[in-house]
This record gives structure tokens, C-alpha cells and sequence, in this order.
């Protein structure tokens, strides 16, 4: 009886470790990569004038020369099936963002269709751009900018935030208040979410090794 118990028990876990290694599988290759980085601003979506582009590259190229820390523009068409979260993991770890073995990068990632905006941060800069400081950052840099039209402005000044934060020690931390108790529904979400954060996750840890350079919010 204990071997029979034994057994059945294995194969419930073997077919929830199945369960959670399919749906990872899927939501990885549901990604689309946007193409490759034009720079430190990619602006596949067409929302920067090409001046300020320059511009913004001039700055994070100046910036990463002091620092050593890399700031990544970009902008897409769209995010296809992919919630911000998972498009910003899994666009982070194919382009290797940040320096190899400090893991040092961040993405700034707009997608004007869906009107959604993230900041990605990477691990060796976790302290420093805290969830607190991302989410204040675009509460009140970037999406004040954005709902009034003037998203070229809004990705402007959020870059510089950025750089304020980590080289100036800027605080725009904002905590982003729960204001009511998860549903089953959310709690379910939730889990389906962890799995997929966790594979994003194991993609990020790979693309450590492949650098190729030297917090979300709607806005409706």
C-alpha cells in the first residue's frame, strides 16, 4: 500500500511539474522579438523624432562611460499577446541588458498601443531603482506627460529620472497602495503569473552571459 501511495504521488507531481513546464513553454515562445537594438533608444514604434533620439543616445552612451550602468529606450508597435511584465523579462534577457557579471541594466519599455509603460530593472541595481522609485518615476513623470499627448517629453524626462536616481540619488519613491483583499480569481492569476515570471526569470539568468553592449502602468 505505501509503495502504491508512493507511486501515485509521483505521478501527480510529475504531471503538475508537466503542467507548469507546458504553459511556461507556451507563454516563451508566444514572445516576438521587436528586432535588434538600434542603440541605446530603439524606437521601433515610431514615437521619437529622429533629433531626440540622437539625443538620448549622447546621454545614456555618456551615462554608461561614467557608470557602467546601461539604460535601454524602447519603443514597439505592439506587445502581440504578451503582458508588459513578461514582454519587458523576456525582451531584458535577449538583449542581455546591463554589464556582463553585474547585471547593471534598465529597460524602459513603452508600447503606445496597449498605453502601457514599465520600467525593468536589473538585479545589481534592485536597491538603488526600487519598485518605490520605478512606480513614482512613471506615476508622476511619465504618465502626466503621456495622457496630455506629449509622449516624446514623458520619455525624456523619465530618462533623466532614471539617471537622477542612480547617479544623484533623486527620490521619486511612491508606494503603490493595495487597496482591497485578492479574489480567488487574483489569486489564480496570480499563480498562472509566477509560473511565467519564473521562466522570464530562468531566460534572464542565461542572457547574463550575452550583454551586446560594452513596474508597469496604464496611462488611460
Amino acid at each position: 500500500v505505501s509503495q502504491s501511495r508512493y507511486s501515485n504521488n509521483m505521478k501527480r507531481v510529475l504531471i503538475l511539474a508537466s503542467i507548469i513546464f507546458f504553459v511556461g513553454a507556451v507563454f516563451v515562445h508566444a514572445y516576438t522579438s521587436p528586432g535588434k537594438p538600434q542603440g541605446y533608444v530603439s524606437d521601433f514604434a515610431h514615437i521619437i523624432s529622429p533629433s531626440t533620439v540622437t539625443s538620448l543616445n549622447k546621454t545614456l552612451t555618456d551615462f554608461s562611460l561614467q557608470t557602467t550602468i546601461q539604460v535601454a529606450v524602447v519603443t514597439v508597435p505592439t506587445l502581440g499577446d504578451e503582458t508588459i511584465e513578461t514582454y519587458a523579462v523576456k525582451l531584458f534577457s535577449e538583449w542581455g541588458i546591463g554589464l556582463r557579471g553585474s547585471d547593471n541594466g534598465v529597460l524602459l519599455l513603452v508600447a503606445p498601443t496597449e498605453k502601457k509603460v514599465r520600467i525593468e530593472v536589473g538585479y545589481g541595481l534592485e536597491g538603488t531603482l526600487t519598485d518605490a522609485q520605478s512606480y513614482g518615476i512613471i506615476q508622476n513623470i511619465i504618465l502626466p506627460e503621456f495622457r496630455n499627448g506629449n509622449m516624446e517629453t514623458g520619455i525624456i524626462d523619465c530618462t533623466n529620472s532614471i539617471i537622477s536616481v542612480v547617479k544623484n540619488g533623486a527620490d521619486y519613491s511612491v508606494v503603490q497602495q493595495q487597496t482591497s483583499q485578492p479574489k480567488g480569481g487574483d489569486i489564480i492569476y496570480a499563480i498562472f503569473f509566477f509560473i511565467v515570471w519564473g521562466s522570464g526569470i530562468f531566460l534572464r539568468i542565461l542572457a547574463k552571459s550575452k550583454s551586446w553592449w560594452l513596474g508597469y502602468r496604464d496611462w488611460e
